[in-house]
């Protein structure tokens, strides 16, 4: 069984301890594997008419890529909250502080 097949058939309370266990490159893979299509579609929802149009969502999901690897580490199950929900508000504060960085 292949690393995204194991990851695919995960049930989503185990998906961050699982995350915590692989090296970075192989975390964004997954997470890019599985996530991508919602996290767009956040960051799309989120982004401020305001920011400049030059810059693409997809861009931004990079950038908050780069940082996934504290993400991971400040994920707690024990909170109550799943690794998507966690992920997603992530997402949202990442994308809220864009926003004020990058209005006019």
């Amino acid at each position: 069984m292949t690393l995204i097949e194991k990851f695919t058939q995960l049930p989503e309370n185990e998906v961050g301890e699982f995350l915590k266990q692989q090296n970075l490159l192989k975390s964004i893979k997954l997470i890019d594997f599985r996530y991508k299509d919602i996290l767009i579609y956040t960051i799309k929802n989120n982004l401020n008419k305001k920011v400049n149009s030059s810059i693409e969502p997809q861009d931004i999901y990079n950038d908050f890529l780069g940082g996934i690897n504290k993400i991971i580490l400040s994920f707690n199950q024990e909170k109550g909250a799943t690794f998507k929900t966690f992920i997603l508000k992530s997402l949202k504060n990442f994308t809220y502080m864009y926003n004020r960085a990058n209005s006019t």
